[in-house]
C-alpha cells in the first residue's frame, strides 16, 4: 500500500512501526490523476452520509448512492484519461449481505460494471488488495457499530485494521460521522481523512 494509506494504519494499529519499502518509487509518489477534483487528488478520504433506518438496519441507501456515484466517477476518470479498469482496480467493503444485495442491485440498475467490480465483507477480501477501496460502513447505529467491531486481547480492531490495508493506491470510506465518531477507533480514522461532502 502507498505510504499515505500505511502511515494510517501504522500510526493506530502499530504504534508506528510499519515501513514502506524503500526501492518502489511508487509507495511514495503523488497520485497522478488529471482531473483537479478533490475525489482525485487525496488518498485517504471520508464521505459524510445520513443514517438510515426506513428499510433494514443492515442496509444503508444514501451510502449505496454515495459510493455509486464515487464508483461512476472513477469509470469516467478512467475512461478519460485512458487508463484501463479491471478486477484489480476498485473493490467495495462492507460488513452486511443485506448492503451487499443492495448496492449490487443498484449498480445493476445504473448499468455499471460488477463483473469488473468486487462488493464483498472484508472477511472475504482478506488476503486481497485493490488500486482503490471504499468501505460502507453501514452503521444506522451506535449498537450496530458495536456489532462489527472485532477487538482483540490488545485493544485491536482486526476487521478494521485489515478493511483500511486492502487499499494500494487510494481509501475512501462512506458513512455515518456522527455515529463513528462515538469509537476512538474510527474517530481517528476519520481525522485522519479528507472530508468529501459530495462526491
Amino acid at each position: 500500500m502507498h505510504q499515505e494509506i500505511k502511515n494510517i494504519s501504522s500510526e493506530i494499529f502499530y504504534e508506528g512501526k510499519l515501513r514502506c519499502l524503500d526501492k518502489l518509487e511508487r509507495l511514495n509518489a503523488p497520485l497522478d490523476y488529471k482531473s483537479t477534483k478533490k475525489l482525485f487528488e487525496h488518498r485517504v478520504l471520508f464521505v459524510p452520509t445520513k443514517s438510515d433506518e426506513s428499510f433494514h438496519l443492515k442496509t444503508n441507501r444514501f451510502e449505496v448512492e454515495a459510493v455509486a456515484e464515487l464508483v461512476e466517477q472513477f469509470i469516467i476518470q478512467f475512461k478519460e484519461e485512458g487508463r484501463s479498469f479491471n478486477q484489480d482496480t476498485l473493490g467495495i467493503i462492507t460488513p452486511f449481505r443485506a448492503q451487499i444485495a443492495l448496492m449490487t442491485k443498484v449498480f445493476q440498475d445504473k448499468g455499471l460494471p460488477l463483473e469488473e467490480i468486487t462488493i464483498d465483507t472484508v472477511e472475504r477480501y482478506q488476503g486481497g488488495a485493490r488500486d482503490i477501496i471504499i468501505i460502507s460502513w453501514c452503521t444506522n447505529s451506535i449498537q450496530k457499530l458495536n456489532s462489527i467491531s472485532s477487538l482483540s486481547s490488545e485493544g485491536v480492531d482486526r476487521k478494521l485494521n485489515v478493511a483500511i490495508t486492502r487499499a494500494r493506491e487510494q481509501l475512501i470510506m462512506v458513512g455515518n460521522k456522527d455515529i463513528l465518531s462515538s469509537n476512538p477507533l474510527h474517530r481517528n480514522l476519520i481525522e485522519r481523512s479528507v472530508m468529501l461532502e459530495k462526491p
